[in-house]
């Protein structure tokens, strides 16, 4: 976090913005479970240690390296490590436009999930229930209104840091707010559509 600090704020800011990490809420899914010193150890906590070093590295344009940490964090825990391989590849490739193949692929995951595809097949309705009354965080469609506010809060942050802040680090921003989009995105048109097309597989 030091050194993302460095790259993103004017100095001294460095220190206060530290500051402001640590006293982040501890709020994790639908109880609070997450911390830096939460009494169990998970991948989580390495995975995402591993994820802000490699976004770190993406800053200082180091995008090998950065890949290569971020395939780690992802081999740690897939969901955190997903996010972050994401963000450090659109780190090194700025010349594409990813919001129009970002709003394609959105199109191409509907399709996948609503049509009847022979290899797809949705969840399991009985299961789907079980996880839905378990792990209703899960759902974007049981989300309630503090749910939803903090999700959009999340994506509104760098979207405003991108219309307002310096041309140096507007990219980093926009892939920011690009991966916040396309992931409500996919959790919402997953939950409706009622099936998976990565993990529904036969195979």
């Amino acid at each position: 976090m030091w050194r993302i600090a460095r790259r993103l704020l004017p100095a001294p800011w460095h220190g206060f913005g530290l500051f402001l990490v640590a006293c982040l809420p501890a709020d994790y899914g639908a109880a609070f479970i997450f911390s830096y010193g939460e009494p169990f150890l998970t991948a989580r906590l390495p995975a995402e240690a591993l994820g802000l070093w490699a976004v770190a590295l993406s800053l200082e344009r180091r995008h090998v390296a950065a890949l290569a940490l971020a395939g780690v964090a992802t081999a740690t825990h897939p969901l955190i490590g997903s996010v972050c391989v994401a963000t450090v590849a659109l780190g090194a490739t700025p010349r594409v436009r990813w919001w129009p193949v970002c709003l394609l692929a959105l199109a191409a995951f509907v399709l996948v999930q609503c049509l009847p595809f022979a290899a797809l097949h949705p969840f399991d309705p009985e299961w789907r229930a079980v996880a839905r009354f378990n792990v209703p965080f899960l759902f974007p469609s049981l989300w309630d209104l503090t749910a939803w506010s903090k999700a959009c809060w999340a994506v509104a942050l760098p979207a405003v840091l991108y219309a307002t802040g310096d041309g140096a680090r507007r990219p980093f921003w926009s892939n920011l707010t690009l991966v916040g989009v396309a992931g409500l995105g996919v959790a919402t048109i997953a939950d409706l559509a009622g099936r998976d097309a990565m993990w529904g597989s036969r195979r």
